[in-house]
């Protein structure tokens, strides 16, 4: 379901393990299904990126990136960001529904 991708720094099954783990976390609560889950890991001199593609089952595509000291403070924000995101597709969703669903 995930694929790592390293530029400028080391592979690391922790932060591989890690980065899973949140970012299924955040997933789980929704009713969105990952079809790719891509996580980029990049150090530029002293700056940790982190960009995160993700594309649904239902056509939704969310690209995320975080620029922190560490690369773990990096898969924190994307964590944040990505609940956030999926919060606003959840409500948009449901304000949909509710639209379609009244009486006329």
């Amino acid at each position: 379901m995930f694929t790592f991708y390293y530029r400028g720094t080391d592979h690391s099954q922790a932060l591989e393990n890690y980065a899973s783990s949140k970012l299924q976390e955040a997933i789980a609560k929704h009713t969105v299904n990952p079809l790719k889950l891509e996580v980029t890991f990049e150090t530029i001199k002293t700056t940790r990126n982190t960009h995160l593609h993700f594309v649904g089952d239902q056509g939704e595509l969310f690209e995320l990136s975080e620029s922190k000291p560490g690369l773990y403070e990096c898969i924190d924000g994307l964590y944040d960001k990505l609940k956030r995101q999926l919060n606003k597709t959840k409500d948009r969703d449901i304000s949909k529904r509710k639209i379609a669903k009244q009486p006329q």
